[in-house]
């Protein structure tokens, strides 16, 4: 506009005899806004300098963290148990082939028992409110007589004829 044939607005794109197809100008001329801008192969920059590409790491938020075997365990440490083991909320319900661990310990091997909700119960068969020894079926009548040894409610009843 201002200079030669072949020119830009503000600066010169090609020289005469160059073709015009082989020379890349902008508003400003050859170079880029604030200089010479060759085109340059990617990188991988960032914003305040060269980083490098690094291998991929397992890192953790406040440094490395090596990758670890997956391991079996509870809440407050290591309570890998046996896939076997049924254990209770505080303690063992069933036979154990293993030693397991509870909640608040540990139960060592035990035969199957019946156990009750605060210990150990044998097996035995009771009445509601006191000990009923195992005796055989007996009929009785609503209002009769009894023919055999039966319980009463509050523990145990001698055998009664009328």
């Amino acid at each position: 506009m201002f200079g030669s044939t072949g020119s830009s607005l503000f600066g010169s794109s090609s020289t005469p005899g160059q073709s015009a197809a082989t020379a890349t100008t902008s508003t400003f001329g050859k170079s880029g806004l604030f200089g010479n801008t060759a085109q340059q192969p990617a990188s991988n920059t960032g914003m305040f300098g060269s980083t490098a590409q690094q291998p991929a790491s397992n890192t953790g938020l406040f440094g490395s963290t090596a990758q670890q075997p997956a391991s079996n365990t509870g809440l407050f440490g290591n309570a890998s148990q046996p896939q076997s083991a049924t254990t209770g909320l505080f303690g063992s319900t069933s036979q154990q082939l293993t030693t397991s661990t509870s909640l608040f310990g540990t139960s060592t091997q035990q035969p199957a028992t019946s156990t009750g909700m605060f210990g150990t119960q044998q097996n035995t068969t009771t009445g509601l409110f006191g000990s009923t020894s195992q005796q055989p079926a007996s009929s009785t009548s609503l209002f009769g007589t009894q023919q055999s040894t039966s319980t009463g409610l509050f523990g145990n009843t001698s055998q009664q004829q009328s």
